[in-house]
């Protein structure tokens, strides 16, 4: 079970270490994908909404700031907003750093 954890913790890691090879200077702007779904299954953990309660055509992820770290390491701020199909919105600030 140990070995399991290791294995996947390696390898989001090298998946996020191969992402931010951007030639934009505030690394890659991943809007939409990573800081989304990551979002939504941390609201979903603490009990703010379900997956199948989400208008995915509503939601909406905006970087707000991007700092490069190192040659290989970035640390960004999303605002991600999601509009549930009762018309509620839920709205949070994802800080990644990869």
């Amino acid at each position: 079970m140990k070995r399991r954890v290791w294995i996947a913790w390696v390898l989001l890691c090298a998946t996020g270490v191969g992402q931010c090879k951007s030639k934009d200077k505030l690394g890659p702007d991943l809007s939409g994908s990573w800081p989304t779904s990551t979002t939504m299954g941390v609201l979903e953990d603490a009990g703010f909404f379900q997956h199948k309660e989400v208008d995915e055509t509503a939601t909406q992820t905006r970087r707000l700031a991007s700092e490069r770290l190192s040659k290989y390491m970035c640390h960004q701020l999303y605002f991600v907003t999601f509009r549930l199909k009762n018309g509620i919105t839920v709205s949070a600030i994802a800080d990644i750093d990869y």
